[in-house]
């Protein structure tokens, strides 16, 4: 097949660092690429970056700007006339193509399209009735938590495929020195100021690593505490953060919403480091309980957690994750889906 990936432009593909959704299209085009299909990722192209597929970019950096992410999704429409058999929108603004994407399989050759929800679409107001009403666009949901929400609401979703990694490629460490860790985006909604509360109350030692994409509630929650026992590291490199996450104790993973899948989690686990995480969303389906880390519905349990964190076998982690996580399961169940879009369209 001949496949287009629309990547978000907040970053480059592949991300150097923080980037979650950017590392999931790179893995499944690098992937589909081995399996024989031609595969072009319309995003940003990182600089001096070898990758095995084509990146074609009409936006030459980074942005946010809305207008500038517009521009972007409208232009996966030229792509069309080099008859991709497959579109797959890894961005949420692709339901405003949505509309043309429907003509042109009414009246052209057009490709079959689906979008993967790497979060979750509007739940409420007009912009949820219009894509509910009018568009009947396939969606991809990531986990299973998150299918069931958008489907309450109207949403079509085809299938479900969690998020997959290269699970050999990350070391596994069966002995952990004396830390915890916390990766990702640091914000309130991501519960840092949690993890730095429960490491104070356990007494434990805590190393932060990410992005701050709130500096007032990282000055305010995490600044004000660090010292000798809490580390902050800042944005740290794709191996750094392997070692990082090898390394650990455990991951702390308090998040504040229904997660979508947390890529992070599934990466602990091929390290052989087990999660202590907030029952929230698909967080409960990744990790299980007593298992590959523990459940926790609050600060006191997570503390608990903390404290007997050495039950959990890292070798039981690093083999959930082979069989759940794997990037070669995450390509072959979007091969059934796109012989499903292909064969029946949406």
């Amino acid at each position: 097949m001949k496949i287009l990936h629309v990547a978000p432009i907040y970053r480059e593909v592949p991300p150097k660092g923080y980037g979650g959704t950017e590392r999931i299209v790179h893995i499944l085009a690098t992937l589909q690429v081995t399996h024989g299909h031609e595969v072009v990722v319309l995003g940003v192209k990182g600089t001096d970056t070898q990758t095995a597929y084509k990146v074609k970019s009409y936006v030459k950096r980074v942005s946010r700007s809305s207008l500038v992410r517009n521009f972007h999704v409208y232009t996966s429409l030229l792509e069309i006339l080099e008859d991709f058999d497959v579109v797959h929108f890894h961005v949420l603004n692709s339901f405003n193509v949505t509309p043309l994407l429907k003509m042109l399989r009414v009246f052209l050759d057009a490709p079959a399209y689906l979008t993967t929800l790497h979060a979750d679409p509007p739940l409420t107001g007009l912009k949820r009735y219009l894509y509910t009403k009018i568009s009947s666009h396939p969606l991809v949901a990531i986990s299973h938590s998150q299918a069931e929400r958008v489907k309450k609401r109207g949403y079509r979703v085809v299938a479900v495929v969690y998020h997959g990694i290269d699970v050999e490629s990350y070391p596994f460490c069966r002995d952990k020195e004396d830390y915890f860790v916390y990766v990702g985006r640091i914000d309130k909604t991501k519960g840092v100021h949690v993890a730095v509360e429960a490491a104070r109350r356990a007494g434990k030692r805590l190393v932060i690593a990410g992005p701050v994409a709130d500096k007032a509630y990282f000055e305010e929650h995490v600044k004000l505490y660090l010292g000798a026992d809490i580390t902050y590291l800042g944005e740290v490199s794709e191996n750094e953060k392997r070692r990082l996450l090898c390394k650990a104790k455990a991951l702390i993973y308090p998040v504040q919403y229904e997660e979508f899948f947390g890529l992070i989690l599934a990466e602990a686990l091929a390290t052989g480091t087990p999660v202590i995480g907030f029952a929230r969303g698909s967080v409960v389906e990744i990790v299980e309980d007593g298992i590959t880390g523990f459940l926790a519905k609050d600060l006191d349990e997570m503390v608990y957690a903390m404290n007997r964190i050495d039950a959990i076998n890292p070798v039981n982690c690093r083999r959930r994750a082979e069989e759940r996580f794997s990037a070669e399961r995450m390509f072959e169940d979007y091969e059934l889906v796109y012989k499903q879009l292909v064969g029946g369209g949406p």
